[in-house]
């Protein structure tokens, strides 16, 4: 009887912990906004704001009609920018993005899920 209680407790906290992941990756910052800076940090060529803004559109499902041209850019100019705090940004959009498998597959597994949903969330 006390590993049916235990489990069924177990089962409460990972609901109640999935609800709370929901309710903290609601975004903040609207479509329209998000679009207007991807425009803004493409025209000024500000890879590290076109990084951190794709990836939010991206993390919160935002349908972003030229992503694969943002990320052209990005992917043109990443090593020389050496923003290693979005790296993991980075390799989120890689993992969507990247034209090659391989480094699709890699990037999908070297970002942080929930390191993304802490730094977006904030936003």
């Amino acid at each position: 009887m006390v590993n049916i209680v235990t489990w069924v407790q177990t089962q409460n906290q990972e609901k109640l912990a999935e609800i709370r992941i929901e309710a903290e990756a609601t975004p903040k910052t609207p479509l329209f906004k998000v679009l207007e800076k991807l425009e803004k940090a493409y025209q000024k060529n500000d890879i590290k704001e076109l990084v951190f803004w794709l990836a939010y559109a991206k993390f919160y499902s935002f349908d972003v009609l030229e992503g694969r041209k943002f990320f052209k850019k990005i992917e043109k100019e990443w090593p020389s920018s050496h923003c290693s705090e979005l790296a993991n940004a980075f390799h989120f959009l890689n993992a969507i993005y990247s034209e090659r498998y391989t480094e699709r597959n890699n990037s999908a597994q070297m970002y942080n899920y929930p390191a993304l949903l802490a730094k977006f969330s904030r936003v």
